[in-house]
């Protein structure tokens, strides 16, 4: 019996190309989680990130830069309720209740090379 790939498994195994390769002189941990449909790694400066897709067409880009609550940033289209042009797609910014317009649209060989960009360049906001 053929083993075939689901759209988040195929997601996620180009996003954990893509950020091993984008980012591999920064990253302290790497861990995958097929099961959950998530990448979970951390960078040398101690920010934590996530990745995450489903089957659902959704996906999470998550940036936590500490414990504090709302010390993180996510580019995310789970949820359909904020008034922005890009919706569902949409980020939230860091240590703010409000949302803005967000230039990713889950797919992973735009998304990631421009997520790994603004890691490198420190800039963790849209």
């Amino acid at each position: 019996m053929e083993s075939r790939m689901t759209t988040s498994e195929s997601k996620l195994d180009r996003a954990r190309h893509l950020i091993l390769r984008d980012l591999k002189d920064l990253i302290v941990f790497f861990k995958i989680n097929e099961n959950a449909g998530r990448i979970q790694f951390q960078l040398s400066d101690g920010v934590k990130a996530s990745v995450q897709y489903n089957d659902h067409e959704e996906y999470s880009y998550s940036l936590f830069f500490s414990l504090a609550k709302d010390d993180f940033c996510r580019f995310v289209n789970y949820d359909d309720r904020w008034d922005v042009l890009t919706r569902p797609h949409h980020f939230h910014e860091r240590g703010k209740k409000s949302v803005k317009d967000s230039s990713m649209k889950g797919d992973p060989d735009v998304d990631i090379p421009r997520l790994c960009a603004k890691i490198k360049s420190g800039k963790y906001i849209e």
